[in-house]
């Protein structure tokens, strides 16, 4: 931050102040993209191994399936209306 009047004012090796920031600190741009790179891809192999248990639990009901109607063994339970909840709150989000 500076004052606007010494925005264009030029220094000793006639550069702006902008110019001299972006010089100066250019080996810190490129830290800060390599950090940035693999924080990404560590978030993407987290994001990939959630979307990986979420797609299984759609698959796969707990308690299986009644062999002759094909219902879940267990829908009236309380706790698997919860799990039905969650599992689709996890698979739009």
């Amino acid at each position: 931050m500076m004052q606007p009047s010494l925005r264009e004012t030029k220094k000793v090796e006639g550069q702006t102040p902008q110019e001299l920031f972006t010089i100066e600190h250019a080996e810190l741009l490129e830290s800060g993209e390599k950090w940035m790179k693999n924080t990404t891809t560590s978030c993407m192999v987290v994001a990939t191994l959630i979307a990986t248990v979420v797609f299984s639990a759609v698959i796969i009901v707990p308690g299986g399936n009644n062999d002759k109607t094909g219902i879940p063994i267990r829908l009236m339970e309380t706790t698997f209306h919860v799990f039905a909840i969650s599992d689709a709150i996890a698979g739009f989000g």
